[in-house]
């Protein structure tokens, strides 16, 4: 399942970006791939390890870090299947990163089992991110840009049973849901997102009490949220229901209500000019092809609490 990487990757996936913000110190890897985040995190780490079924991979990567004597004393690669983790130790990892493409989950009854053999190697305070996940509402999307063809590494999980997995996991304490700006500036990556989800005991950034505008009413363009933007005092603003224009040409309630689309990348390049980190995930509207945006300020950008962006369709913020 997994594959040979043929250099040094040359640039991490946007998921890792996350991850190295909380800084963990030991990372575990279930399906290295084409050691992307190998490279990319064993450097920034006391410990690196990763686990893939294929012993080809394995051999591969392992030849590429131990090009570099003090990477080969750090890192820890081994065959091995992703389910069958009881050899690892016990609460040692404080980052375990599940890499979506090398590693496809087809079904919710997968992530269930996957997540039983990683939680109880997961320190406490630590976090999973499960990478390469794609919204399978979004099927009319995927079809008019790939034509139809199955792309590898498929993940069709519903965001909504993530949010729902702290309710029957009472070792977590929060779970994410968010797109990527990578994700956003491909368009064959626009229905894909990643989940983080955040062992006890966490410290969710409320988002209760969050200025929340709607688009179309609140606000209607650009020009105006960069108004509120600016104003004084604003820490944390939310922006809700923005119709991703890319997800809107296939989307029929969209068209009927003559709905005009915009890009979701303009907001993110708003917001990071005047200072704001820029968070995206799914309407909380039951809308497939919308958007709900989170502006922090960057006072609050070395903040690291973990965020639940997503709400369902009827949730509320937590």
């Amino acid at each position: 399942m997994g594959t040979n990487p043929v250099a040094a990757p040359s640039r991490p996936a946007a998921v890792l970006d996350h991850v190295l913000d909380l800084r963990p110190h030991r990372v575990l890897q279930i399906g290295v791939g084409s050691g992307v985040a190998a490279c990319a995190l064993a450097p920034s780490c006391d410990e690196f390890w990763g686990v893939d079924p294929s012993a080809d991979t394995i051999a591969a990567v392992r030849s590429w870090l131990h090009r570099d004597p003090d990477l080969a004393g750090r890192v820890e690669l081994r065959a091995h299947h992703a389910f069958a983790l009881d050899d690892l130790p016990f609460e040692h990892f404080d980052g375990i990163l599940v890499n979506g493409a090398a590693l496809p989950l087809s079904t919710e009854d997968e992530v269930l089992r996957l997540l039983r053999a990683v939680m109880p190697k997961l320190a406490v305070r630590g976090a999973v991110y499960i990478e390469s996940l794609r919204n399978p509402r979004l099927l009319a999307y995927r079809d008019a840009v790939t034509r139809g063809t199955t792309t590898v590494g498929e993940s069709p999980i519903e965001p909504a049973f993530f949010a729902g997995l702290r309710d029957g996991m009472r070792v977590l304490g929060a779970v994410d849901v968010r797109l990527a700006k990578a994700s956003l500036q491909n368009p064959l990556t626009r229905d894909r997102y990643y989940a983080v989800l955040h062992k006890e005991p966490a410290d969710p950034l409320p988002l209760t009490g969050v200025p929340t505008l709607r688009w179309n009413r609140e606000v209607v363009d650009l020009a105006g949220l960069t108004s509120v933007l600016g104003g004084p005092g604003l820490a944390r603003v939310r922006v809700v229901g923005v119709p991703d224009k890319w997800l809107l040409a296939t989307a029929r309630d969209g068209k009927r209500r003559g709905e005009t689309g915009v890009d979701p990348l303009d907001f993110v390049n708003l917001g990071e000019r005047l200072g704001y980190r820029v968070l995206v995930t799914w309407s909380s509207m039951a809308v497939d092809h919308k958007l709900d945006l989170l502006f922090l300020h960057r006072r609050l950008a070395d903040d690291h609490s973990p965020v639940e962006l997503y709400r369902p369709a009827g949730g509320t913020a937590r």
